[in-house]
């Protein structure tokens, strides 16, 4: 689409999480502006978030196969988009 904004980081971590696992519910907070100091260049937004996913789905799995499934579905944001930092915390629904 022409002329249209590319969608937002924390947009785009909505989404890919929500497809990884679709029965969780989202918080997703950008803390990027606490942080914007440490980052050369750095816009002061879209690079830091805090994330809990409250999902039964992702309970199941162990610790490690959670997180690894999450960095892989948000890998090109760490290359491409400029995302520095991810805190995880996941909890039963």
């Amino acid at each position: 689409m022409r002329g249209s904004m590319p969608a937002s980081v924390k947009s785009l971590i909505e989404t890919r999480l929500q497809a990884l696992y679709p029965d969780a519910v989202l918080q997703v907070n950008d803390q990027s502006a606490k942080h914007q100091y440490h980052l050369e260049g750095s816009t002061g937004s879209d690079t830091h978030f805090d994330v809990l996913i409250r999902s039964n789905t992702a309970m199941a799995l162990t610790r490690v196969e959670r997180e690894r499934r999450v960095h892989t579905a948000l890998a090109d944001l760490y290359t491409e988009r400029g995302l520095h930092a991810l805190s995880l915390k996941f909890e039963a629904a």
